[in-house]
């Protein structure tokens, strides 16, 4: 496969990572055992540089108001299961209300495509590269070796 991105179909690596709430919340969109969004990281590739960006230490509609706010239509979403990723963070966006909005445009929420890597054949030797890190360093992307600038996703 070759991967060409540019400013208006951009490569872009996601991993999230939850928890299970062990007690009620204040809020009654949570309920005691739903398994809450507490980071999201995402890497992009424009074609002119990659730029990786950690949306974390706030609350669930907080980071995916950031992160669907750095999502453009047209992106492309890469890795391993990736399909299953999003539909997650979709789940998680109208659960919390987040949607529909006058500053989320749905094209930002459904308008992509994607390449889910566990749709390819694979074995468990490859097990090591199930993170948007790992297949970042895969891919040898510029963003991922020491020294990188690290930035905010436009």
């Amino acid at each position: 496969m070759k991967i060409n991105p540019t400013s208006t179909r951009r490569i872009v690596v996601i991993d999230i990572r939850t928890t299970v709430t062990d007690q009620a919340r204040p809020s009654s969109t949570v309920a005691v055992g739903t398994e809450v969004i507490t980071c999201i990281q995402m890497i992009v590739d424009d074609g002119v540089q990659v730029i990786a960006a950690v949306f974390s230490r706030a609350s669930e509609g907080d980071l995916l108001r950031g992160f669907w706010g750095a999502v453009r239509p047209g992106d492309v979403f890469y890795g391993y299961r990736v399909v299953n990723l999003l539909e997650y963070l979709r789940q998680r966006t109208w659960a919390l209300d987040l949607v529909p909005a006058r500053d989320l445009d749905l094209r930002t929420v459904y308008g992509h495509d994607t390449f889910d890597t566990a749709a390819l054949r694979s074995s468990a030797g490859d097990a090591q590269y199930r993170s948007a890190g790992a297949l970042a360093y895969l891919l040898v992307l510029p963003g991922n070796r020491p020294g990188a600038k690290r930035g905010r996703v436009p």
